[in-house]
């Protein structure tokens, strides 16, 4: 069955990517699920801490932009975490797609830890880097 799918991207400001993270995970992501929106995916990307994926799979537009309608005039959404992640972000870019149901369970896989060194621990040992070593930079680092 087609539906679509919204794919958005946060740019946030900087050093909150963790915070933001864990108010997304604690918070944000189960009050979508209660919701009834199907959250398929969410997290930090591998290049930056500061940057923030959320994809989101709905039948239709019509019934995208009707969920979020309610979601986002919703008083558990208003007084939750609704500040604290706006705060956060910079900027957002949002497309909306076709998905294929294939295509979308693709998509789905488990949340990897937020930490960039744990993510990379988890992802070599998955054989995604091939055992090939590679260095996140902690803020401050300098390639030597």
């Amino acid at each position: 069955m087609a539906q679509v799918i919204e794919i958005l991207l946060y740019t946030l400001k900087p050093g909150t990517g963790r915070e933001f993270y864990e108010i997304m995970q604690d918070e944000s992501v189960p009050l979508h699920k209660r919701n009834g929106i199907d959250v398929v995916w969410h997290g930090q990307s591998m290049h930056s801490a500061d940057v923030y994926g959320l994809i989101r799979a709905f039948a239709d537009v019509a019934t995208l932009e009707a969920q979020l309608a309610n979601f986002y005039a919703s008083e558990a959404w208003r007084s939750g975490p609704r500040v604290a992640i706006i705060e956060r972000i910079e900027t957002t870019t949002k497309i909306v797609v076709p998905m294929n149901d294939g295509a979308l369970e693709g998509l789905r896989g488990e949340v990897l830890p937020s930490n960039a060194v744990e993510r990379t621990k988890a992802w070599s040992g998955q054989g995604l880097f091939n055992d090939t070593p590679v260095h996140f930079a902690q803020h401050g680092d300098r390639e030597s």
